[in-house]
């Protein structure tokens, strides 16, 4: 059997995989899979089949940022990296490109490569051997690697609002601004419902840092 015929193998044969992991509340508590839960599902099967996965970095891109918080100065690190993966017969070599993605990651300490492969490897998984959950899936929902779209909710809404609200208060307005512009984030689409919890949940990320980081410059003054 070739190496190609083994990944379709793989394909049929991955149960699906459920969203058993809940996110913080403060995010907007949305439910998802994480990155255990794509290893724990295809471990066992590529291992059946003599398979492995052989990612090949082939563009990658690093930013850092300094932020400006309540704790001090933290420099964030942005990275992006472009994975090739090829599926690899442990027996005979043989190997097939089954995808090239982009994955990204952030954090304040050494992990944002690590997250950003992480990253690349979930969304190769579901979209190179179509792991469906137990939920029906939503085909005029946004596509979000793999997973069926599940709206804000009307915590997380509020919860921007007011924060947007302290951003413009304190004068950030603009910067707020170009975070939207910058991200593609459209205050319609939060009316309209099309923003997904996930996505919502990077935006209160977002403007909570930039709140903060006016509060900072501004002495703390001011009731948000």
């Amino acid at each position: 059997m070739s190496a190609a015929a083994k990944a379709a193998a793989v394909l049929a044969e991955v149960a699906a995989i459920p969203k058993s992991r809940l996110a913080d509340p403060a995010m907007g508590g949305f439910a998802f899979r994480g990155i255990d839960d794509v290893l724990a599902a295809l471990h066992p099967v590529f291992a059946r089949h003599g398979l492995f996965l052989r990612p090949t970095v082939t563009d990658t891109s690093r930013t850092e940022v300094v932020v400006e918080t309540r704790g001090g100065r933290r420099v964030r690190v942005d990275v992006a990296v472009t994975v090739a993966f090829d599926a690899v017969d442990g027996e005979t070599g043989e190997a097939v490109n089954i995808g090239t993605v982009v994955g990204e990651g952030s954090a304040f300490d050494d992990k944002a490569t690590a997250k950003a492969m992480s990253s690349a490897l979930k969304t190769l998984a579901f979209q190179a051997f179509l792991i469906p959950t137990d939920a029906a899936v939503d085909t005029e929902s946004e596509d979000t690697s793999g997973d069926e779209f599940t709206a804000a909710t009307r915590e997380q809404v509020a919860e921007l609002k007011r924060l947007v609200k302290a951003i413009r208060a304190a004068g950030g307005a603009g910067e707020w601004d170009k975070w939207k512009r910058r991200h593609n984030f459209r205050a319609s689409d939060v009316a309209d419902g099309k923003v997904s919890a996930e996505t919502m949940a990077h935006a209160i990320e977002a403007a909570a840092a930039l709140a903060d980081v006016l509060e900072t410059d501004s002495g703390g003054g001011g009731d948000q």
